[in-house]
């Protein structure tokens, strides 16, 4: 495989790069005052530059338009946490707190720089546990940073466990559990050189006592990507980083994906739970989507790669980044996995993320086009699913469309 083709493949899994910082639906203590929500666009340019953009809308119906964003470069992020909006600035790797005013606009009230560490940028997987206790997902070295949202200070830092490997994938989203415990997944596998190290590897922090215990299992797939259900149960999706480590490598093909749980207060898999992907639907489709699966209360959502284990095999890359085979969207209840599906009639785009705020799923379609890369020629259409199971169109943005939440 050539270096540009690589290239793309990465510039084409950021259409579904999910970005929760939050635990599943807990990105604020409960909305107040008149709505207002947060988006996320990037645009890349050819030549891998970037620009974040940040609107503010009173409603999801708003047009967004990143004339009126707020700008920042490189891989900058953004979650929400009791109504204020924390930019993590990878260009200047610092965490800006702002408020939010009466006219939408961010006004910065704090900052906190962690350049003193050695870090040169922010990952996706930041999360913040209550007014004191947050952590800083960091790439440059192999820390994780505690810090304060109060009073915008580091706190500490630990470093990776060694079961996380120095060529890795790690998940988009930091999952926190009911007893305020963060849950990371980490994947072997290297785009660079196209292997993978297999097995399952966990990472359970506790950010008060700023330590942490892990999971590893070679016998179950890899996997980045988690979610939390109504009684704070862990279930880790085992998707060999979306398939990649699985259909790319062909000694981990026989991994198949699976769904394990850990119970709330655990830090072991439940022995009575180990679900395979496939069953959730009639089709028996093996394969979790970019969007992964998410967790409402007792309400699951998940985005299903639509070809057989053979179909995706046959050409992995176009099946799993550019959704060649399609993907589906299904919804159902954690109390027996059968997923139903909900319509989705618009051939030119391709369902990528799944968003849980404050009791509403968000569903992002993107376009199918792998050629249009990140410009503004990408451009993602905003769902709302009801509670019917049809999807209601909001918006459109143009970009990467990488984060949402709602402020207030």
């Amino acid at each position: 495989m050539t270096k540009p083709t690589i290239k793309n493949l990465l510039l084409l899994l950021l259409v579904g790069s999910i970005i929760f910082a939050c635990s599943e639906d807990d990105d604020m203590a409960g909305p107040t005052g008149e709505p207002a929500f947060i988006i996320q666009s990037t645009v890349q340019t050819p030549d891998g530059t970037r620009t974040v953009y940040f609107n503010v809308l009173s409603s999801l119906t708003d047009e967004v338009d990143i004339a009126d964003a707020t700008e920042f470069n490189s891989n900058s992020r953004m979650m929400v946490y009791n109504g204020k909006v924390y930019v993590f600035d990878s260009e200047n790797v610092e965490i800006i707190r702002f408020s939010v005013d009466e006219n939408n606009d961010l006004v910065e009230e704090d900052k906190l720089s962690v350049v003193g560490l050695g870090v040169s940028g922010f990952g996706s997987s930041n999360a913040i546990v209550s007014d004191e206790h947050a952590i800083a997902f960091v790439q440059g070295v192999r820390q994780f940073v505690f810090w304060n949202p109060s009073t915008m200070e580091i706190t500490g830092t630990l470093d990776y466990p060694d079961i996380i490997p120095e060529a890795h994938r790690a998940g988009f989203n930091a999952s926190i559990d009911g007893n305020g415990r963060v849950f990371y997944g980490f994947s072997g596998f290297d785009f660079a050189t196209f292997s993978n190290k297999p097995g399952a590897r966990i990472i359970i922090i506790d950010p008060v006592a700023q330590t942490a215990e892990t999971i590893f299992d070679e016998n179950i797939a890899a996997g980045t990507e988690g979610a939390i259900d109504g009684n704070g149960d862990y279930y880790f999706s085992a998707d060999a980083y979306f398939g990649f480590g699985r259909y790319l490598v062909a000694e981990n093909r026989d991994t198949v994906q699976t769904i394990r749980r850990i119970n709330r207060g655990e830090s072991t898999f439940d022995p009575s739970f180990n679900m395979l992907v496939s069953d959730i639907t009639d089709e028996g489709y093996p394969q979790l989507g970019i969007g992964g699966l998410r967790i409402n209360g007792d309400r699951f959502i998940t985005v299903l790669t639509a070809g057989t284990e053979e179909e995706i095999a046959a050409n992995a890359q176009a099946a799993i980044f550019q959704a060649s085979l399609g993907r589906k969207l299904y919804v159902g209840s954690t109390s027996d996995w059968k997923g139903t599906e909900v319509p989705f009639n618009d051939p030119s785009k391709a369902l990528n993320v799944v968003f849980p705020i404050n009791g509403e799923l968000y569903v992002v379609a993107t376009n199918s086009d792998p050629s249009v890369g990140g410009s503004t020629d990408l451009v993602n259409d905003l769902y709302r699913l009801t509670e019917n199971n049809t999807l209601e169109k909001l918006t459109s943005t143009p970009g990467f469309f990488e984060n949402m939440a709602r402020i207030r």
